[in-house]
């Protein structure tokens, strides 16, 4: 993390709680000589939902950790730092299985997949220099008009709803972002590949841009039209060495006829 520290995360031995265990940047290395370079500097138990994990991921630079529940309502991010929650964010409201959590290569998005076959990208709330602070940001997800008063209501009304959003006939899927920017590409069991394009700024639903379906019949197809171009192209340069042998034989049966 930041190239000084480094960060272990996994489930805890209670329902719904993760332990993250921090460790100096030379830990495990041989030619670290001190004892502290292999000790860990400390482990911090975050209780981060009611019901058992059942996804989680950090960003490239490890500094935010996303995780889901069973429950597969709610996600939840935070500071690997000290395991503050930055944000709640909501999938939906009923129950589903998340298959899929992950960051964008510069932290700001976070998609997520689960067998509702719906994609959700949110906009991701970085820590910002400062106690308490978060990094604003011109990107939005879409919140409850009743956030003003959510410390009256039930927790549903101060969450974060999904700012772009793609839907795939194959429930079983996995997502990631794309190398270009702001595109996520989707894997369904089935052997279909999508990937879409998301507005940073409007969100709503996604634009397909590239789609390719790789079942069994789709590379027996692709396999067969292949042996029809090869067997052809094969035909062809027979049919062409044929043409030549022949004109060569032609031309040598003229030369020898006109020899004095």
């Amino acid at each position: 993390v930041e190239g000084d520290r480094a960060v272990l995360v996994c489930p805890g031995m209670q329902q719904g709680v993760f332990l993250l265990v921090s460790y100096p940047n030379t830990f495990g290395e041989e030619y670290a000589a001190d004892e502290e370079s292999f000790a860990r500097e400390r482990t911090i138990i975050v209780a981060a939902h009611e019901s058992p994990l059942a996804a989680m991921c950090t960003d490239f630079n490890g500094m935010l950790l996303a995780t889901a529940s069973c429950k597969g309502t709610i996600i939840r991010v935070f500071d690997t730092a000290g395991g503050t929650q930055l944000q709640e964010l909501r999938r939906g409201a009923d129950r589903a299985e998340i298959h899929s959590l992950a960051f964008s290569h510069c932290g700001s998005w976070l998609v997520a997949s689960s067998d509702k076959g719906t994609i959700h990208v949110f906009a991701v709330s970085r820590p910002a220099p400062g106690v308490g602070n978060l990094d604003s940001s011109p990107h939005g997800n879409a919140k409850s008009s009743l956030q003003r008063i959510s410390k009256m209501l039930p927790a549903y009304f101060s969450s974060e709803w999904s700012l772009a959003q793609f839907r795939v006939p194959d429930y079983r899927a996995i997502a990631s972002f794309g190398m270009d920017p702001h595109t996520v590409v989707i894997v369904c069991a089935s052997g279909s590949f999508y990937k879409a394009r998301f507005d940073p700024v409007r969100g709503g639903e996604m634009v397909r841009e590239e789609f390719a379906q790789f079942d069994d019949a789709s590379v027996e197809e692709i396999n067969n039209v292949l042996g029809t171009l090869i067997e052809g192209s094969r035909e062809a340069s027979q049919s062409h060495s044929g043409s030549v042998l022949a004109s060569i034989e032609g031309g040598s049966g003229g030369g020898a006829c006109g020899e004095p």
